[in-house]
């Protein structure tokens, strides 16, 4: 979940469009093109090619170009979606294969947490609580780096983070950026791959021997599950970023709204608390959570007596009593 905004905000960056989106959509292309051009084949391919004129050349290319920019802004703007996917967020109706993920990964969680040696490594790849557990190993690491901050501060991250991410330092998001191109980078390769073995195994089934079909189909479904598991392991980084971002820099947004730090932790926690349901509700939990982020919060009840007393004063002053005592004036006169 927190992918989706830094993957939005980082893709303005050259470099990382270039290696995370042009590059490879350059290479499904690529390769596209030459399956349909061995399925003509390359004498025949070739001949035409040098017989066109200079300027359908050129124009070819230009638009060949073009065409590739505009398919690499395109996964440049899908990466949120390829991760997500990746992540284990399926639609409905795989319910049943997302059930039967999710209960491998709760035995894998289960086993980890009885052998004290791999404290580290259930920590980095899982999230405390079995709620939380998602159906994939790359959706659980990122689910562990996003509930870290609730499980210690009480922060919800996905309220809190695209606030945090503009305060953080430039030297910060420059090592978020670089550990974020890797996981951009195999979330596309994983969905080209993807698209490759479905529109490259058709192309091959059509115009080329039954060998090349296979090769197509059984090269796509390799490099789609080499680029699962590089996204796992590039995603381990990414989410030890993603914690120290909470750990260390969290105080930066008390400071940009103003508010007094924190002197215990438990203070520290319901104010965060607070501020959570602020942002995502629009309100505080009542007077007391509004104190502690700084608002005087509501006056007291006081007496029944006062109470009815303000009752009959806001009646009064209300339009309609006023609309009514106007026009008893007007039948005096």
């Amino acid at each position: 979940m927190l992918t989706s905004l830094s993957g939005g905000l980082l893709g303005l960056l050259d470099r990382r469009f270039v290696l995370s989106a042009w590059l490879p959509a350059m290479l499904l292309w690529g390769g596209l093109g030459a399956l349909v051009v061995t399925g003509v084949g390359w004498p025949a391919a070739t001949h035409w090619w040098l017989t066109r004129p200079g300027q359908f050349q050129v124009t070819i290319l230009v638009l060949a170009l073009a065409w590739i920019t505009f398919c690499a802004y395109l996964l440049a703007a899908l990466v949120p979606a390829f991760i997500r996917t990746g992540e284990g967020y399926w639609p409905q109706w795989l319910s049943w294969l997302v059930g039967w993920c999710r209960s491998r990964q709760l035995s894998r969680q289960a086993k980890l947490g009885k052998d004290a040696a791999a404290f580290g490594r259930r920590h980095a790849d899982y999230p405390l609580r079995a709620a939380s557990v998602m159906p994939t190993r790359l959706g659980n690491i990122l689910r562990a780096a996003e509930d870290h901050a609730l499980d210690r501060y009480s922060i919800n991250a996905i309220v809190v983070w695209p606030r945090l991410y503009v305060l953080l330092p430039d030297q910060f998001t420059a090592a978020l950026a670089a550990a974020k191109t890797p996981l951009d980078l195999m979330a596309v390769i994983g969905a080209l791959a993807a698209a490759f073995t479905v529109a490259g195994t058709t192309i091959a089934a059509v115009m080329l021997p039954w060998y090349a079909t296979l090769g197509c189909a059984g090269g796509g479904l390799l490099v789609g599950c080499l680029a699962y598991a590089g996204a796992v392991q590039a995603a381990r980084p990414y989410a030890q970023l993603i914690r120290a971002g909470f750990d260390v820099h969290r105080g930066l947004l008390f400071d940009a709204i103003g508010l007094r730090r924190p002197r215990t932790y438990g203070e520290e926690r319901n104010q965060w608390q607070q501020l959570s349901r602020l942002w995502l509700q629009g309100t505080p939990e009542g007077p007391a959570g509004a104190a502690l982020l700084g608002y005087p919060g509501l006056p007291p009840a006081g007496p029944p007596e006062a109470q009815s007393l303000l009752r009959r004063l806001r009646r009064a002053m209300s339009p309609r009593s006023r609309a009514s005592s106007a026009a008893d004036s007007r039948s005096l006169r």
